[in-house]
């Protein structure tokens, strides 16, 4: 034979018995596989899943043009690709495959068009070795084997990824429609090929992808994209999966993808809105390719609510108001978005479409700000119009005409230190010790005249609150802020929080380490309450010890006094023997014994 190819693993068939050998290093020119080295008959740590598959020929394997064809499809135009090398068939790997690559073979087929490249669940899988992977053409090639690639029978691909190809005989533009629209700019992308619409699917669906349909349709570009079905579930087949543009492709089918294979259902839809062309561009200003920016100031109002201070946010860009998602939408960004509708302040950030849900546009997603903005487009936010949200997280705000006059005092402790309590709303309330620290205990030590805070205690140091209402949770104070109110936080009212919660400060004036005083409850603050709590717990270890020493103490003169006790019943009754007797007795001779020790007395 004149020429060996290998591939590797085993791409035929599974093998049993035994492996001979393991890490053969040949140089070529021996006659014979046990001339090279190896690590010895039946040495191996191998699987029969690594068998090394050789494909011998009797040709000369040269790298000029091979020879192509088209398998198992309906008709001589459409099939899975196979090659001829070295005078064996082979498949080609659909990895980093485009429709360049399908315009090659098909015109080294004598076909002049491509209608782009499908996978193996449209034709089925082939079987033996794996010739190429990796291929990239430029598009001027004259054979699939000028091609970049990985080289003959290197791949790391299995047969579900055999590619294959459908040429055409005459040139084809895909026909785009957007149906179900509100107008002419927007809708799901419906593409027409061979006489027969179908849809398009999201998966990789992007703004380079929309950006290439809105200028097939003939307008300027898309301004955002809309997966899972938003303008409805299309009916027809699913043709294309997968696409992938660069954003300089002037049809669809330019792009790479999957053509009529698929694993989507029509919930997957996709759909896109387009720039109406009749917009200014003081509207809408791009910058650069598929980034989309408004300018320095943009139009808010609030919709959904029957009071002009509260309700949904609403943006107008590109001569539509659309609405804004809630991901990191927070209240300082509903103090931004107020101040810039005319108000003083917000009273609260709303999530959740809590004013109803909008049915345009949603403009603005992962608006970060820090507050002292002056507009929401000065907050840190992703290209307008790029969002993955829904129109149930369409975010509002409850605006103030002017910072409500809220009262804090102290209770449980003295004048200087206590639980705090806010009134609000004609009610008294405590505050949550989610998220409670120094900072938020100094905002509340200063709005109550003291100089500066030494401690913010949580869990109902002070005792619990005796009132239904807990006004915040999670506040977020710099430290510098005049009032509790300028402080981040979730809203007035909105916390997740029991009365064990409660958070408390120890306030102070410039030198003073403790201050006294007489005030609701407890007359010590929180730093002599926590001494006398340790002083009271030593005092009680103190008592505990005594008395286990008082206890050994009984116990050790009780055992003496039953000792001597003892020792005078022995006494009496070796006085009863002399008595009887006249003689003494043995104890009596005990007695007389203890006498001369000086032990027998009591």
């Amino acid at each position: 034979n004149n020429s060996v190819i290998y591939t590797s693993p085993n791409t035929i068939e599974v093998s049993y018995g035994e492996i001979f050998y393991d890490d053969v290093s040949c140089f070529g020119n021996e006659t014979r596989l046990t001339d090279c080295q190896h690590r010895g008959q039946g040495v191996h740590n191998c699987f029969h899943s690594e068998d090394i598959i050789l494909y011998c020929t009797n040709n000369d394997c040269d790298d000029g043009p091979a020879n192509v064809r088209l398998v198992n499809g309906s008709s001589p135009l459409e099939g899975r690709l196979e090659i001829q090398h070295c005078g064996i068939w082979g498949t080609v790997c659909d990895d980093f495959w485009s429709r360049k690559n399908s315009e090659i073979v098909c015109k080294q087929l004598g076909h002049p068009f491509s209608l782009g490249h499908t996978g193996s669940n449209v034709f089925p899988e082939g079987r033996g070795i794996i010739w190429l992977d990796n291929v990239d053409c430029r598009g001027k090639e004259e054979s699939i084997t000028e091609c970049s690639h990985s080289g003959w029978g290197i791949e790391n691909c299995a047969h579900s990824e055999d590619v294959g190809i459908i040429c055409s005989k005459e040139d084809v533009t895909a026909e785009l429609r957007l149906v179900n629209g509100a107008d002419q700019y927007e809708g799901r992308v419906e593409i027409k090929i061979r006489g027969e619409w179908g849809t398009v699917c999201d998966d990789n669906w992007d703004f380079d992808n929309a950006n290439v349909v809105c200028k097939q349709l003939g307008f300027n570009g898309a301004i955002t994209y809309l997966p899972r079905a938003q303008f409805g579930e299309g009916r027809d087949r699913i043709w294309l999966d997968n696409v992938n543009c660069d954003g300089s492709e002037t049809d669809l089918l330019d792009c790479t993808y999957s053509l009529g294979t698929h694993d989507c259902v029509h919930n997957e839809d996709v759909g896109v809105r387009c720039q109406n062309p009749n917009c200014t561009k003081d509207d809408l200003e791009y910058e650069g390719s598929g980034s989309l920016s408004l300018p320095g100031s943009i139009k808010l109002r609030l919709a959904g609510s029957n009071k002009t201070d509260r309700g949904r946010v609403e943006v107008f860009a590109h001569c539509q108001w659309g609405t804004v998602c809630d991901d990191g939408w927070d209240f300082k960004a509903a103090k931004v978005a107020c101040r810039q509708l005319g108000f003083q302040t917000a009273l609260s950030a709303v999530t959740m479409a809590t004013f109803g849900e909008g049915r345009n546009p949603i403009w603005l997603d992962n608006v970060d700000c820090q507050g002292d903005e002056a507009s929401l487009l000065d907050c840190g936010l992703i290209s307008v119009g790029n969002h993955d949200c829904d129109h149930n997280e369409d975010a509002g705000v409850i605006c103030l005409n002017e910072e409500p006059d809220i009262k804090i005092r102290l209770v449980g402790g003295n004048a200087t230190a206590g639980r705090v309590e806010m009134f609000y709303n004609n009610k008294w309330g405590t505050i949550c010790d989610n998220g409670w620290d120094i900072n938020d205990a100094k905002v509340v030590c200063r709005q109550l005249g003291y100089n500066d805070a030494s401690n913010a205690t949580k869990r109902a140091f002070f005792g619990e609150g005796t009132t239904q209402k807990i006004w915040f949770q999670d506040l977020e104070c710099r430290g510098n802020e005049g009032s509790l109110f300028q402080c981040d936080h979730k809203g007035v009212g909105k916390h997740n929080c029991d009365h064990t919660m409660d958070a408390g400060v120890v306030c102070f004036n410039n030198s003073q380490c403790v201050v006294t005083g007489v005030a609701e409850g407890r007359t010590q603050d929180s730093s002599a309450g926590q001494v006398a709590a340790i002083v009271i717990a030593l005092i009680a270890i103190a008592i505990i010890v005594l008395l286990i020493m008082l206890i050994i103490l009984l116990a050790l003169w009780n055992r003496k006094l039953q000792k001597r006790i003892n020792m005078m019943a022995k006494s009496d009754l070796a006085a009863s023997e002399l008595t009887t007797s006249g003689t003494p007795g043995k104890y009596a001779q005990f007695s007389n014994e203890l006498e001369e020790q000086g032990e027998s007395s009591v």
